[in-house]
């Protein structure tokens, strides 16, 4: 009977404490809620909304076409001597519609003579946002800006390109990365100087005529180190038929 009656007890204090705890719950729950309504604290069963996502451009998906380009305002890129178009504003990025990202080094681990990555399709809308967001200033500009979506073309003029765009990375990025082709511009010098800082003619079987008047040159891959030194502004190549400094190299020229 003892036993019982014990049991009995315990059970009665089990449930005492049951009851008191959720009656607690509740009470707090209560009591969030109430702070809910007031504005003092966000409510616990709601969560907080997301802003809405910027819905997609409407713009080219792909590597031939160009939807961002940024220039210098005031740098004209190197022409051949033949090219009877307008002078070209020096080219600092492209980007293509399939986010592959051509740019000039914009950070001190960049040693380039180009950064290259691909841009995922969200980042690329965001790019193209900043871009266009820019002021266009009428004096004072650092940079050209030309963005393509939305169906219209909008190229402006502004006191400094966006720093996320100039340094803009994504993935599969190449802080050194050298192009297929690039402008190349020769000039004939004499001299035992010269000749004392020269270097082997890098160019294979090409011949040094077509280059003095400035024109397209092929890089083949994996040959790297050889056009570090090579390509360098002012440095001298040797060839039979004399030595030629490099005049104007650039490795994004204009179209």
């Amino acid at each position: 009977m003892t036993r019982v009656v014990v049991l009995v007890a315990l059970l009665a204090v089990g449930v005492g404490i049951a009851v008191r705890y959720v009656n607690g719950l509740f009470a707090d729950k209560q009591r969030d809620l109430a702070r809910a309504e007031s504005g003092d604290l966000a409510r616990p069963d709601v969560a907080p909304s997301k802003p809405p996502a910027s819905p997609p451009l409407r713009r080219s998906f792909r590597r031939e076409d160009e939807v961002l380009v940024v220039e210098e305002a005031s740098t004209f890129a190197p022409r051949s001597a033949t090219d009877t178009r307008p002078a070209a504003r020096r080219r600092v990025l492209t980007l293509a519609g399939d986010g592959l990202l051509t740019r000039r080094p914009f950070r001190a681990d960049e040693p380039g003579p180009l950064v290259t990555a691909l841009v995922d399709r969200a980042d690329v809308d965001a790019l193209l946002r900043a871009a266009r967001a820019a002021p266009a200033v009428e004096g004072g500009a650092t940079h050209v800006v030309r963005t393509v979506f939305d169906g219209r073309v909008d190229e402006r003029a502004v006191a400094a390109a966006p720093p996320a765009v100039l340094g803009a990375v994504g993935r599969s990025l190449d802080r050194s990365a050298w192009p297929a082709q690039a402008f190349l511009r020769l000039a004939q010098v004499e001299g035992d100087d010269a000749a004392a800082t020269a270097i082997p003619w890098p160019l294979g079987r090409r011949a040094p005529a077509p280059f003095l008047a400035g024109a397209p040159v092929e890089l083949e891959r994996g040959r790297a180190r050889e056009w570090v030194a090579a390509m360098k502004p002012g440095a001298v190549w040797t060839h039979a038929d004399g030595l030629f400094r490099v005049d104007a190299f650039d490795p994004l020229p204009p179209p």
